[in-house]
């Protein structure tokens, strides 16, 4: 995952940019971006009736 966020420019509201960095970093080792979208495909996938057998 890429981001174009320059850390030291968030809002104080979220904490500093150096923890918030850091937090980001052990979300995505955690895979935690990648069951988001997962469990994102799955819901439209429901949703919408999405035949994948073509893929």
């Amino acid at each position: 995952m890429k981001t174009v966020c320059q850390w030291r420019a968030i809002p104080n509201d979220f904490g500093s940019g150096q923890t918030c960095h850091r937090r980001f970093q052990e979300w995505e080792r955690a895979g935690v971006f990648k069951k988001i979208y997962k469990s994102i495909l799955k819901y439209y996938d429901v949703k919408n009736k999405i035949a994948w057998d073509w893929a």
